[in-house]
């Protein structure tokens, strides 16, 4: 079993490693922060419906709580957008 449980762990670090490269386009396109001061956000979170992974639910959550306090202002609006039950619970 443990042979079993060490395959299967390589083959995900494996896929997690070769993903990294995804996200470098991105910023490179859009930057990291914007450059130019908006008066509308729009806040996409993403968790999941179900199941066991309440660290990458929480820090989906707490990301998202940063971010409109970060952009949260007089003038300024903030919309969020919630993909994922898990989420919606800790938002609402």
């Amino acid at each position: 079993m443990k042979m079993v449980a060490a395959s299967k762990l390589r083959a995900i670090q494996t896929r997690a490693e070769n993903s990294r490269g995804l996200w470098q386009p991105f910023t490179a396109l859009l930057g990291d922060t914007p450059s130019i001061d908006v008066k509308k956000n729009v806040i996409v979170t993403i968790s999941a419906d179900k199941g066991l992974c309440g660290g990458i639910n929480s820090t989906s959550v707490k990301i998202s709580r940063a971010m409109h306090k970060l952009n949260s202002g007089p003038d300024k609006e903030n919309k969020y957008v919630v993909l994922g039950e898990k989420a919606k619970a800790q938002l609402v």
